[in-house]
């Protein structure tokens, strides 16, 4: 009688003992897990194949020789940002032409090659466009046009910002223009102090001595602003002085406005004055003379009578 009852297959599972029967569901189960497992193992390379379909911002102004420090802060801003600033350091070394990672890394360094060569000047390209890869090209160009700590050119940068005044500009292109001499100065004449502690004091002298530059060449209508930013202990940062000159600025505008359409309103006004009291002035009439005597010398050629003219003889024109 035991031989009729039902099977249950051996286990909970579905399956017989030896483990050979399956059901369709453990197989779905399996085969879903696997191919989880497969998409999650190939996403990091899609991920960095996307870079391949990504268009590259268009770098302005494009390098023309004398921006050469302008044009690479932007290449690196670029590069940095989408994680293929490395293919320009050499750090760390590309794979070799036998490692299977090549092929997809040369696609990346030639992409990153032609984009550099479209952000130069179409004169400069002949030279550059042999550059077998990124870096080669970077390094080239950088040799070309970086000065480097070039003592001239520092000399240069440190006289030009010391006798920077604002005069006609406005507020806020004399610090832009303040900001771009102190940026060029760190970048050729760096910090070199060795421990931390160095360089900050180093930092802190730099800062303070860029203040008095800054507040120097200032407008003289700002000296007030200025007695009370030096007053102040520690000294502001150059940020918070140039925010207290700028709401100077607004304020000086506003309480006391001398803009052109002003001059132009009191000048409407001047002239309408002027017309209201002046008197009509007479129509012309080629009967009237400015005195009597005068008025006596006119002959009408017309009716030959005296003290008119031709064109005003009433019996040409009417009475």
């Amino acid at each position: 009688m035991g031989d009729k009852s039902p099977k249950t297959g051996g286990g909970s599972g579905g399956t017989g003992g030896d483990g050979s029967g399956d059901t369709p569901l453990a197989i779905e189960t399996d085969e879903l897990s696997l191919r989880i497992a497969q998409i999650l193992e190939k996403q990091p390379k899609r991920e960095s194949e996307r870079f391949l379909y990504q268009p590259l911002p268009i770098i302005d102004p494009k390098l023309n020789g004398s921006n050469y420090s302008l044009w690479a802060r932007k290449i690196k801003l670029v590069l940095g940002g989408r994680g293929k600033w490395h293919h320009v350091t050499g750090v760390p070394e590309p794979p070799k032409p036998s490692d299977s990672e090549f092929p997809l890394w040369e696609q990346f360094d030639l992409q990153i090659l032609s984009w550099i060569i479209d952000s130069m000047s179409s004169d400069l390209v002949g030279q550059f466009i042999e550059f077998p890869t990124s870096r080669d090209l970077w390094n080239g160009i950088s040799r070309t046009y970086r000065s480097g700590e070039d003592a001239l050119q520092i000399y240069d940068l440190h006289i030009r910002a010391t006798r920077l005044i604002q005069g006609d500009q406005t507020i806020e292109r004399y610090y832009q223009i303040c900001q771009s001499l102190w940026n060029e100065i760190d970048r050729r004449d760096p910090n070199n102090m060795e421990t931390p502690n160095d360089m900050m004091k180093y930092n802190e002298k730099t800062q303070a001595f860029r203040l008095y530059q800054f507040l120097h060449g200032v407008d003289v209508k700002f000296d007030a602003v200025k007695r009370d930013l030096l007053k102040d202990i520690p000294l502001p940062s150059i940020e918070t002085a140039y925010s207290a000159l700028r709401r100077e600025a607004a304020r000086i505008v506003i309480i006391n406005p001398k803009t052109r359409t002003d001059d132009v309103g009191s000048g409407l006004a001047n002239r309408n004055q002027t017309n209201f009291n002046q008197k009509p002035a007479k129509p012309k009439n080629t009967q009237t003379t400015s005195s009597p005597i005068e008025k006596t010398k006119l002959k009408c050629e017309h009716c030959g009578k005296i003290g008119h003219q031709k064109q005003g003889c009433y019996e040409l024109i009417g009475y």
